[in-house]
């Protein structure tokens, strides 16, 4: 998995507001997944976030509906799904940027030649085009939360099938929101991931 500050440092870099995540998935080789058909949700055993997780597993569960499985009392696997928010920060470090463009000119007295072979003092103009300058724009520090998602597919009898993760760093709480973007991201991997780490970089307005 990519580290947080690989996390951090692409959002420092990229200009539009934007959601970098660091999303895994893998499976149990042993077992067929193409042939499961139908799930059910079972509860984590850690209540800190039960009332977020179930919220979560109603998105987990219309994006599998989408891939032609189904809800059952006997599933062939179950969903068990784990969040975590935590405080961070987001450091923009020192760099440069360009100013305005302005346009250089020059205004003041020249020496023309007249006709009667003497100088006769003019005011003349000249534009030399744009130009700006650089200027420093200094580090800071943001408030920022990072987000943890898990997500485990197991059979009734307890055997991990497969499990996928999800974590990113956001200047938003709002863990529900962000998921929206990424959960699709990372149940495309089902059943069969790629086997490597995915990089997703999602666009959002703020």
């Amino acid at each position: 998995m990519l580290g947080l500050a690989l996390a951090l440092a692409s959002m420092v870099s990229c200009g539009a507001p934007s959601v970098r995540a660091d999303i895994e998935a893998f499976a149990n080789a042993s077992v067929e997944l193409q042939a499961l058909s139908s799930f059910d949700y079972q509860a984590s055993a850690d209540e800190t976030h039960a009332l977020r997780n179930q919220n979560m597993y109603r998105r987990v569960q219309s994006l599998l509906q989408q891939q032609g499985l189904v809800e059952s009392a006997n599933p062939d696997f179950r969903v068990t799904v784990q969040t975590k928010t935590e405080s961070t920060t987001i450091e923009y470090p020192a760099h440069y940027e360009m100013g305005p463009h302005f346009r250089r000119s020059f205004s003041g007295t020249a020496y023309v030649r007249g006709g009667d072979g003497n100088l006769h003092p003019t005011m003349v103009h000249s534009s030399g085009g744009f130009h700006s300058r650089p200027y420093r724009v200094p580090g800071r520090s943001v408030p920022a939360f990072q987000h943890h998602l898990a997500l485990d597919f197991r059979a009734p009898d307890g055997e991990i099938l497969w499990q996928g993760t999800i974590d990113s760093v956001h200047r938003s709480r709002d863990l529900t929101d962000l998921m929206d973007l990424l959960l699709p991201e990372l149940l495309g991997e089902f059943p069969a991931p790629t086997q490597k780490g995915l990089e997703r970089r999602v666009q959002r307005a703020d």
